[in-house]
């Protein structure tokens, strides 16, 4: 087996670009330790993916993670290949979902409402962050 390099993900949606300049920090420090006590150089480093986009609120650019995996890496840069897994930031924007409130209840204290999503219940897993607002007022 050959080594190639080292990946990470600092999760997704984040509210601020810092955790990657911490992760490739401590990425460059895992490569020149592998590097100096076992002679075994990185040449891949993957960012993972998570980057976030506004869907309501404000959320970091795009390039101010570009900017600080350029800053982080300086001089190196051109050591590594660096790989990206930017799947939601592409997608994200692709489409809007456009349901109806079909149906209310209240289960175990909180309210459920149910929605017109199609055959493949496209909204079935959706989590508090990207659930569509039912308030008419709502922006």
């Amino acid at each position: 087996m050959q080594f190639a390099g080292f990946s990470f993900h600092v999760g997704s949606q984040g509210a601020t670009a810092e955790p990657y300049r911490a992760a490739l920090r401590g990425t460059l420090e895992l490569d020149t330790g592998s590097r100096e006590t076992l002679g075994v150089p990185t040449r891949i480093i993957d960012i993972g993916g998570g980057f976030p986009v506004s869907y309501r609120e404000p959320m970091p650019a795009i390039g101010a993670i570009a900017d600080i995996v350029d800053e982080v890496l300086g001089d190196r840069r051109d050591e590594f290949v660096l790989l990206a897994e930017p799947g939601r930031f592409l997608a994200a924007d692709s489409m809007t979902l456009l349901t109806s409130v079909v149906g209310s209840a209240v289960r175990d204290g909180r309210m459920w409402h149910y929605l017109d999503d199609g055959l493949l219940r496209q909204l079935l897993e959706c989590d508090d962050r990207a659930r569509a607002s039912t308030d008419p007022g709502a922006a």
